[in-house]
C-alpha cells in the first residue's frame, strides 16, 4: 500500500504522554474518537487515518506566533463565530485561534480550488475539541478522502546543477531534481508542475503570499498530480534567516520542471 502522507513515528515523549492522558478527540457531529494511533507530521499534531478518511490537526497558533504573517492576523480580525459557553480561558482562546486558522485555510484552498479545480484534493475543514485527563480545548482540523500515490519527491532520484549564482538567496534556484519517470508519466507530472507553479506566481504577486508546494505536498495518483495540503503564509515569513528566498519553493519545482523537460 502506497500511503498519501510521508507518515514518521511519534517521538517517546508524546508516546508516553499520550498512554498517561488518553486523549480524545471531538469532530464536528461526530462522537469521540480515541487518537492514541496517529502520526506527527509537520505543521500537525497527529495525522490519523480512519477507514477510507484521513483527518489531520493543526497544532494550534499562539496569538503571538508570526507563523502565517498578516494573513493569520487578519483571519484573528473577521471574527464571524458567535457566543459560545467555555468551561475555562484555555478553551476559550483555542477555540478562538481556532476560529482564525480555519478562516485562513478555508479561503486559502478555494483559491487554489478556484485556479486548480482538478488538481487541489478535496477538503473539508472544522474545529475539534480535544480532551484529556486534566481538561479540555480545541484545534482546528481538515479531513480527506484517503488516497493512494506516490509523493512527488519520492519520484525525484538525484540532484542536478543548472546555474553557479543563487536566484534570489535562494540555493533551490541552483539545483533540478531528477525524476524518475519508469513510476509515473512524464507529461502529466510536469504539466501538473507547470500548473502549480502558475498558481504559485499568481498568488505571489496578488497577495505576496507563498504557498506551501513542497514536493511531499505533492501525490503522483491515477487521476495525475494533485495537492493535498495547501497552505499559505506572507512572503515576509522567509525574510527572517539568511540564504533563505520567499521563492524557495518555487525554484524546487522550477528546477525539477528544467531538467526534467
Amino acid at each position: 500500500m502506497k500511503l498519501p502522507l510521508n507518515y514518521v513515528p511519534r517521538s517517546s515523549y508524546r508516546f508516553v504522554l499520550d498512554a498517561i492522558s488518553d486523549p480524545m478527540i471531538e469532530l464536528d457531529g461526530e462522537q469521540c474518537i480515541s487518537i492514541l494511533k496517529y502520526y506527527n507530521r509537520g505543521r500537525y499534531r497527529f495525522v490519523y487515518r480512519d477507514g477510507d478518511r484521513v483527518i489531520k490537526v493543526i497544532k494550534i497558533c499562539l496569538p503571538w506566533n508570526p507563523y502565517y504573517g498578516e494573513f493569520y492576523g487578519d483571519a484573528k480580525k473577521d471574527r464571524e463565530e458567535g457566543d459560545r459557553p467555555f468551561n475555562h480561558y484555555l478553551e476559550r482562546k483555542t477555540y478562538e485561534t481556532s476560529c482564525a486558522i480555519t478562516r485562513l485555510e478555508k479561503k486559502t484552498y478555494q483559491e487554489c480550488r478556484d485556479f486548480l479545480p482538478d488538481r487541489i484534493v478535496e477538503t473539508k475543514y472544522g474545529i475539534a475539541k480535544k480532551t484529556r485527563v486534566w481538561g479540555s480545548y480545541f484545534r482546528p482540523y481538515s479531513e480527506q478522502k484517503f488516497l493512494h500515490g506516490i509523493p512527488l519527491n519520492h519520484l525525484a532520484t538525484d540532484l542536478i546543477k543548472i546555474r553557479d549564482k543563487p536566484i534570489d538567496d535562494s540555493t533551490h534556484s541552483m539545483y533540478g531534481s531528477i525524476i524518475n519517470f519508469d513510476r509515473a508519466d512524464k507529461s502529466e507530472v510536469l504539466e501538473g508542475i507547470a500548473d502549480f507553479l502558475n498558481l504559485f506566481e499568481h498568488i505571489y504577486e496578488t497577495q505576496n503570499g507563498v504557498l506551501d508546494f513542497n514536493p511531499h505536498n505533492l501525490l503522483y495518483t491515477e487521476s495525475g498530480l494533485v495537492c493535498f495540503d495547501t497552505q499559505k503564509f506572507h512572503k515576509s515569513c522567509w525574510i527572517q534567516e539568511d540564504d533563505k528566498s520567499p521563492r524557495d519553493i518555487y525554484y524546487l519545482l522550477k528546477g525539477m520542471l528544467e531538467v526534467n523537460s
